[in-house]
């Protein structure tokens, strides 16, 4: 579950605040080569600079080098009050909601890759 607020996309659903935290690395890493093809440029080779974590006030802040590029969600936060963790990124400037509803799918798609090969490492390992 999540949703799309303008240039905001916020998925939810995580036990705990590592595992949102993973997350959002994931679901930003997987938005790199369609944030070039808006863009229309080419995806910056080499290795990835990762998101970290940084408490600011209240929040904790997920931070792309020094630029807070969106936050985790803890539990009960207003306004939805879930009972879980969850992330919300923000996408760059000049992206309006149309952008926002396909950079989910993106998000999506690429999370539930990702479920689908933890549950299968047990499977491999076992074997």
């Amino acid at each position: 579950m999540g949703w799309v607020e303008g240039r905001a996309v916020a998925l939810f659903g995580f036990e705990t605040a590592e595992a949102a935290q993973r997350a959002a690395r994931a679901a930003f890493d997987s938005l790199r080569g369609w944030l070039a093809r808006q863009r229309r440029t080419r995806m910056v080779p080499g290795p990835t600079r990762t998101l970290r974590p940084r408490q600011s006030g209240s929040q904790v802040k997920l931070m792309l080098g020094g630029a807070p590029i969106g936050r985790l969600i803890e539990p009960n936060d207003a306004p939805l009050a879930r009972p879980d963790y969850g992330f919300e990124l923000l996408l760059p400037p000049g992206l309006g909601p149309v952008d926002g509803i396909s950079a989910a799918k993106i998000i999506d798609a690429a999370l539930s890759r990702r479920a689908a090969v933890q549950r299968l490492e047990p499977v491999a390992l076992a074997a």
